[in-house]
């Protein structure tokens, strides 16, 4: 059986989420869960920027848990064009190998 990964982007904020129709928790999706304690903590960004502690304007850090998939399902716009960059992030996730950039 071929695995998939479907990937959901919230309608009103952005997010995005994804899910394997083909796991065995099919109600199951990775979302993203913010990382309240390193807000304003500084350090380098994603963007490579180095930011001062008690720097706000940084970039926000995150990590993907499963959560319910009921709780997104239909604020999502259900799609495969995703940047790269999000796609090694859940892919990485739910245990594929990571796509090289194009």
């Amino acid at each position: 059986m071929n695995r998939i990964i479907l990937y959901g982007i919230e309608k009103d904020t952005g997010l995005v989420y994804s899910r394997v129709p083909s796991e065995p928790a099919k109600a199951q999706c990775a979302g993203p869960v913010l990382d309240y304690a390193a807000i304003g903590q500084g350090g380098t960004g994603d963007d490579g920027i180095e930011y001062a502690p008690g720097d706000f304007n940084g970039p926000v850090r995150y990590h993907l848990e499963k959560m319910p998939l009921y709780d997104v399902y239909r604020h999502c716009t259900w799609t495969k064009k995703i940047p790269v960059e999000l796609k090694n992030r859940h892919r990485e996730f739910w245990g594929f190998p990571k796509l090289k950039e194009q």
